[in-house]
């Protein structure tokens, strides 16, 4: 009881998502103190700067009401807040790279498109709303268009384009919409893959030093079927030896590779 009542005074349920909290604490599950402890150490930043203003997204709410309160203990003019919406990650979830679900503005055109390609049905409509800057008026014809039913996949490609144009400009955005299509439309090998030389060696060797990977991270992507080798998708088989020649390595679905193995 005094766990909730703390939790109700300090508004913690709301930070953490009240019901998890809720099934958390009745499950007799951990309960971190960090988890109490972190919206008055952020609270206290703003003491630290003197904050006036302080921006966040709409899920650090409580953390930056936490500042105004704390402020007023110090005997500082509480700050004003401002929060913006939340842009979650592809499959819904808050973006992180542990997840993969996230986009990168320093992401090369093609794989920031091919992102795109992957973003849940639901969610097309706030990543225009949210990341681009196709008017309101537009974006509601594309809302009527899905819930008439539109092939989401057009919407994707429009919402690609969009994206890959803000950071990219007009020509890599038209190059990664041709390049989707050929290779994984029409499962087409593309044209303009890298070409890496390296010396023989194990697949781990090799798959390691072609994306520039880690060896324990070449390990997991070839043990979780994520590597392709002339084709042909590759298990568990990594100490096998690459004879010399030519090679088309694929990690994932969309890092490409022309292999020559010396």
């Amino acid at each position: 009881n005094d766990v909730i009542h703390l939790a109700k005074q300090f508004k913690i349920a709301q930070m953490l998502d009240r019901e998890t909290f809720k099934l958390r604490y009745e499950a007799e599950k951990p309960i971190g103190l960090d988890e109490f402890l972190y919206p008055l150490m952020q609270g206290y930043d703003s003491v630290a700067v003197e904050a006036d203003v302080e921006l966040g997204g709409n899920d650090q709410y409580f953390n930056l009401m936490a500042g105004r309160t704390i402020q007023k203990k110090y005997g500082q003019e509480p700050q004003n807040i401002i929060t913006f919406e939340f842009l979650v990650g592809l499959d819904g979830r808050k973006m992180s790279t542990s997840w993969g679900n996230g986009i990168f503005i320093t992401d090369e055109p093609q794989d920031m498109f091919g992102k795109i390609m992957t973003v849940n049905d639901e969610l097309i409509i706030d990543y225009f709303r949210l990341a681009t800057d196709v008017s309101m008026e537009q974006i509601h014809v594309y809302q009527r268009d899905l819930e008439g039913g539109r092939n989401p996949k057009e919407l994707k490609e429009i919402l690609g384009l969009a994206i890959v144009e803000r950071y990219h400009g007009t020509d890599k955005a038209k190059e990664a919409l041709k390049a989707f299509r050929e290779t994984f439309s029409k499962g087409q090998i593309p044209d303009d893959m890298p070409e890496v030389t390296v010396e023989t060696g194990g697949l781990l060797t090799v798959v390691s030093e072609v994306f520039g990977t880690s060896r324990s991270e070449a390990r997991r992507v070839i043990e979780q079927k994520g590597i392709k080798f002339n084709g042909e998708e590759v298990h568990d088989d990594i100490t096998e030896i690459i004879e010399p020649g030519e090679y088309v390595l694929k990690k994932g679905k969309r890092h490409w590779a022309k292999v020559i193995v010396k």
